[in-house]
């Protein structure tokens, strides 16, 4: 009698661990599933973006969309005038194409220097308006060439100086 009552007891724990088992199981599977879903999240659309009532979230998702798709009519959508003018550098310079900067006014030196970044092109920094500006193009294309030459067209003393060390530093790295 007790053998039978120990096999009763042996069999109830292996069907209680089973169903334990596959519980554990079915959760693990929700939360694969799930963690797959989350992590590959479609971008936001257009769409998504106009049902964003915040306009610091929504200039935001706007500059997603337009620079994913590298959609300008997008980009005039966003308030902030930086951050439009970030979206219009953005796509220019994935473009390389200056004209895109040309449609701007207050944000087209920033714009210039990305596209002359990209094009690695010295003549676009030589038409930025804005001194500082200027100098900060010509140092970002002196530090990626890892030229000392470039930082020589540097008006100000202190970016010329600031350019040198940044293409140095570099230097002494490898």
């Amino acid at each position: 009698m007790k053998a039978l009552n120990i096999t009763k007891n042996i069999s109830v724990i292996v069907n209680l661990n089973k169903k334990y088992l596959l519980g554990a199981l079915a959760l693990i599977a929700v939360f694969v599933i799930a963690g797959y879903f989350y992590l590959n999240q479609l971008p936001p659309t257009f769409a998504d973006c106009d049902k964003i009532e915040r306009q610091v979230v929504k200039d935001e998702c706007y500059f997603t969309v337009a620079v994913a798709e590298q959609d300008l009519s997008i980009c005039d959508k966003i308030q902030n005038p930086y951050q439009k003018g970030d979206c219009y550098g953005y796509i220019a310079s994935k473009k390389q194409d200056l004209s895109i900067c040309d449609k701007l006014q207050d944000q087209r030196d920033r714009c210039y220097v990305k596209v002359a970044v990209a094009k690695q092109d010295l003549s676009i920094c030589d038409q930025v308006q804005d001194q500082n500006v200027k100098d900060g193009c010509y140092t970002e294309i002196a530090v990626r060439r890892e030229d000392l030459s470039i930082c020589d067209q540097i008006q100000n003393q202190e970016n010329k100086d600031a350019c040198r060390l940044q293409v140095d530093s570099l230097r002494t790295m490898i």
